[in-house]
C-alpha cells in the first residue's frame, strides 16, 4: 500500500521525536547517575573521615591514659574526658550514612562495642588509681588488653573503609561505562535525528514544489474550464433565444395549415402536421429548460432569509392539479430557515417533487416525504464544507420506480436519461439543474435508490 505524503511525514517526525525522547531519557539517566555517584563519593568521604576521627579519638584517649599512668598527672586525662562524646557523635553520623548497608551496619555495631569497651577500660584505670589499686601488674595487663582492642578496632575501621572504597570504585566504573556509552550514543542518535529531519525537510520542500506546480496546473485548467463553461452557457443562451423565433413560426404556420387546409391535407397530412407541432412543443420545452439551466449561473446571487417550509407549500399549491390527478400524497416535516435564492429553491423542489410523481408506477399511489436534520459529519462525501458554517441535510424520499445505483453520476448529467421518451416525458435537464442550483448555493446533492422500491435525494445546504 502506498502511503500518502502526510502519513509518511507523520511517521518520519514520529521516529525523530522518539529518537529525541530516547536521547533525552538516556542523557537524563546518565546525568542522574553522575549526580548519584558524586553524592555517594561525598558520603563515602564523610564516612571515612568519621572513621578516621573515631580511631584518632580512641588513640588520643589511649595516649592520655598511658601518660596518666606513668606520671599520675590528672591534666593528661583532659583529652579523654571529651573523646567519648565526640566518638559517639561520629558513630551516629556513620550509622545514618550507612543505614541501607547491612554489612557496614554489622561492622559498625562491632566497632561501637569495641570503642565502648575500650572507654570502659580507661574509666577503670582512673577508678583504680583513685582507690590505690593501680599496681604495676594491673597497669601492664590493662595496656596489653588495650593494645589488642586497639588492633581489633583498627581492623574493623580498615574493613569498613575498604568496603566503602570498593563500593565507590564499582559505582565509578559503572558511571564511567555509562559516560563512555553516552559519548557514543548521544552524538550518534543526535546525528541520525538531524539527518532524518533534514531528509524530511527536503521531502517537504519537494512536495511543496510539486503541489505548487499542481496548483498552477489546476488553476490553469480551472480557468480554461470556466471559460469553456461560460462559452457553452452563452452559446446555449443565445442559441435558445435565436431558436425561439423560427420555432414560433413553425408552430404558427402549423396552426394555420391545420385550420385553413384541414380538408385538403387528408389524414396523412393532418398526421404530419400533428407530429410537427408535437415536436415543436417538445423543442419549446427543451429551449425553456435550457434557458432556465443557463440562467442558474448567469443570475447574480440574490440570497435572502427564506422559510423552506413556506416555499415548498406554495409550490405544492401551484401544482395541486397534478398532485390531485395522480392522487399523490406529500408529507412535509419541519424544514429550516436559511439564506438562499427563493426562485431557485422553488425550482429545485419542483423538479424533485415532479420527478417523484412522474416516475411512479401507475398502479401505485405516489408518496413523497420531505424532512431535514442538521449535519456536521461529511465523512465519505466529496464535499468541501466551511467549518465556520452550519449545514442542514434535506431528504426527499419517494416510492417510485427507483433506479440502479450504478447510474448515480449519470442522472445528474445534462441530457442524460435512464428511460426512453416514450416511457416517461422530459428533457433530461431537471436533475442537472438541481445540481447546478446546489453548486450555486455552495451545497451538494446525491441520491440513494433501489429499483422497484423508490429513491431518496439528499441535499446539503449551508444555513
Amino acid at each position: 500500500m502506498k502511503y500518502s505524503f502526510n502519513r509518511q511525514l507523520k511517521v518520519v517526525f514520529g521516529i525523530a521525536l522518539i529518537l529525541l525522547i530516547g536521547v533525552g531519557i538516556f542523557s537524563f539517566n546518565n546525568i542522574t547517575g553522575l549526580i548519584e555517584n558524586s553524592a555517594d563519593a561525598n558520603k563515602t568521604t564523610r564516612i571515612m573521615l568519621s572513621l578516621e576521627s573515631v580511631i584518632s579519638q580512641v588513640k588520643d584517649a589511649e595516649t592520655a591514659q598511658r601518660g596518666f599512668l606513668l606520671t599520675r598527672n590528672a591534666d593528661l586525662l583532659m583529652p579523654f574526658e571529651g573523646s567519648k562524646e565526640r566518638v559517639e557523635s561520629e558513630i551516629e553520623v556513620i550509622r545514618v550514612l550507612t543505614e541501607n548497608d547491612s554489612v557496614q551496619n554489622k561492622l559498625l555495631d562491632s566497632l561501637e562495642n569495641l570503642v565502648y569497651y575500650r572507654f570502659g577500660a580507661l574509666n577503670k584505670v582512673k577508678q583504680a588509681d583513685t582507690l590505690g589499686l593501680a599496681t604495676t601488674t594491673f597497669i601492664k595487663k590493662l595496656i596489653t588488653d588495650g593494645d589488642k582492642i586497639m588492633d581489633q578496632t583498627r581492623s574493623v575501621v580498615n574493613t569498613m573503609i575498604d568496603n566503602e572504597q570498593s563500593s565507590i570504585r564499582a559505582k565509578s566504573l559503572k558511571v564511567q561505562d555509562s559516560s563512555r556509552n553516552a559519548l557514543f550514543i548521544i552524538p550518534t542518535f543526535s546525528m541520525i535525528t538531524l539527518i532524518i529531519m533534514l531528509l524530511a525537510l527536503y521531502q517537504i520542500n519537494v512536495e511543496l514544489k510539486r503541489r505548487e506546480r499542481t496548483q498552477i496546473h489546476l488553476e490553469q485548467y480551472s480557468a480554461e474550464l470556466n471559460r469553456s463553461n461560460k462559452e457553452l452557457e452563452q452559446f446555449a443562451y443565445v442559441a435558445s433565444h435565436d431558436l425561439q423565433e423560427p420555432l414560433r413560426k413553425i408552430r404558427a404556420f402549423g396552426d394555420r395549415l391545420e385550420t385553413k387546409f384541414m380538408d385538403k391535407l387528408g389524414d396523412q397530412g393532418v398526421n404530419y402536421i400533428s407530429r410537427m407541432k408535437s415536436a415543436a412543443e417538445r423543442m419549446q420545452v427543451l429551449i425553456d429548460d435550457l434557458l432556465g439551466f443557463s440562467r442558474v449561473s448567469k443570475k447574480p446571487s440574490d440570497f435572502e432569509k427564506i422559510d423552506l417550509s413556506i416555499v415548498v407549500r406554495n409550490l405544492l399549491s401551484d401544482i395541486e392539479t397534478v398532485i390531485e390527478e395522480k392522487k399523490a400524497r406529500v408529507f412535509i416535516e419541519d424544514l429550516p430557515k436559511l439564506h438562499a435564492d427563493p426562485s431557485q429553491m422553488r425550482q429545485l423542489f419542483q423538479n424533485l417533487v415532479s420527478n417523484a410523481i412522474k416516475f411512479c408506477p401507475q398502479e401505485r399511489t405516489p408518496e413523497i416525504v420531505i424532512n431535514s436534520h442538521k449535519v456536521n459529519n461529511f465523512e465519505g462525501l466529496d464535499f468541501h464544507f466551511d467549518p465556520k458554517k452550519e449545514y442542514i441535510q434535506i431528504n426527499v424520499r419517494d416510492n417510485g420506480i427507483g433506479f440502479d445505483e450504478k447510474y448515480l453520476t449519470r442522472i445528474f448529467t445534462i441530457f442524460q436519461r435512464l428511460h426512453g421518451r416514450n416511457e416517461y416525458e422530459g428533457t433530461g435537464i431537471g436533475l442537472a439543474m438541481c445540481r447546478k442550483i446546489l453548486d450555486h448555493h455552495k451545497g451538494m446533492i446525491w441520491a440513494s435508490s433501489k429499483e422497484g422500491v423508490g429513491s431518496t435525494f439528499h441535499i446539503i445546504l449551508p444555513l
